[in-house]
């Protein structure tokens, strides 16, 4: 999020580590607004209802997350694959990260493991 922060003129940016510490600071009104990862400002919200904070989604950066395992480990991958594909197919992918996010799963959210 900083390299875009930093492309917004007249604005002064302060970077931090982790997203844990931009919301506390954005709690104690020390910044205005923070740019965070959406899953995570959601889930925010969630759990911080009177806080009334406010959040827009920005166009996808194309910033992708990982699951970490052994990458010759095949049958894995594939029992992964299908659990997502399965949970999406019979609405339990959507319901949790509605519960998570209070949101419903965006309709074009790839999810599917690859070994590079």
């Amino acid at each position: 999020g900083a390299d875009l922060a930093h492309k917004i003129e007249g604005t002064a940016v302060k970077e931090f580590d982790h997203s844990n510490e931009a919301l506390l600071e954005l709690q104690n009104g020390g910044v205005d607004a923070t740019v965070i990862d959406l899953p995570v400002a959601q889930y925010y919200s969630t759990k911080h209802p009177d806080q009334h904070i406010k959040f827009m989604a920005y166009p996808n950066t194309k910033e992708y997350l990982g699951l970490a395992m052994n990458k010759d480990n095949k049958a894995l991958q594939e029992q992964i694959n299908k659990a997502i594909a399965d949970m999406k197919a019979d609405g339990e992918f959507n319901t949790l990260y509605k519960k998570w996010f209070n949101v419903d799963a965006p309709a074009d959210m790839p999810v599917v493991l690859e070994f590079k």
